[in-house]
């Protein structure tokens, strides 16, 4: 279905007013449909987006069904841990299919949180804990599951294909990184282990170029069981670290 069907039907009940013709004049101009809705579809979730979070992308939905619910199916206590949660779509889709988690959402700004609230509420989802912090300064305990999509990245034109829907509209904080958008991906590798239990999985979204940066890093800090994963589109999208330490 084309976006401005999609629009039509879904927020004018396929009526076209004068407000749907300013919003496909916008949808023209590369608003993302999305923030028209006002909500984004995620794993049977209904992921509002009032605050202006990132928009939630399939290729992180994809990843999340698809390498993480089918090897945690079977957890009991299961803790998990959703760092740059965001809109709260990731740790909050965990927490609705293993109702028995704990699941605690994290991020840096308190628009997220507020909006990782709202989602909560939405979607009627109580077994959650959220948590203000700038990556792991205010997380505390130790997690069989830490899942996250970092801001990864790159502002140099080289490494980046530019969307201009995303700069213009979304939170450039939690799309851009330094170092070649690797610099929170560094810190994650650095840290996670000290929030990860013996045998613990850690998941990190990227961008596909920076694969071999993210090898070699990992390998230097001592990770040893590193497996790369594919997106729906047959690219190398998200990696899956298994704490040995």
């Amino acid at each position: 279905m084309k976006d401005e069907d999609f629009l039509l039907r879904e927020k004018y009940k396929n009526k076209k007013s004068l407000w749907f013709y300013f919003d496909l004049l916008r949808l023209k101009l590369g608003y993302p449909l999305a923030y028209l809705l006002g909500w984004q579809p995620f794993l049977n979730l209904n992921i509002d987006l009032k605050y202006r979070v990132l928009i939630p992308r399939p290729e992180t939905e994809f990843w999340l069904e698809r390498y993480v619910f089918p090897e945690f199916k079977e957890a009991k206590n299961l803790k998990v841990l959703d760092i740059f949660a965001g809109s709260g779509a990731m740790g909050l889709a965990m927490a609705k299919n293993f109702p028995h988690a704990r699941v605690t959402l994290s991020d840096k700004y308190l628009r997220a949180i507020k909006q990782i609230k709202r989602n909560a509420k939405i979607n009627d989802i109580e077994n959650i804990e959220l948590v203000q912090s700038d990556v792991f300064d205010k997380i505390s305990g130790k997690y069989d599951l830490i899942l996250t999509n970092p801001p990864y990245v790159s502002g140099n034109f080289k490494y980046t294909k530019f969307s201009w829907s995303v700069l213009f509209f979304e939170p450039l904080e939690a799309v851009f990184s330094k170092k070649r958008g690797l610099f929170f991906i560094e810190d994650l590798l650095k840290n996670a282990k000290g929030y990860m239990k013996p045998g613990a999985s850690l998941f990190i979204e990227f961008d596909p170029w920076q694969k071999s940066e993210i090898e070699s890093m990992a390998k230097s800090l001592g990770w040893t069981d590193i497996n790369f994963l594919k997106d729906q589109y047959s690219r190398i999208r998200v990696v899956k670290l298994i704490n040995n330490f």
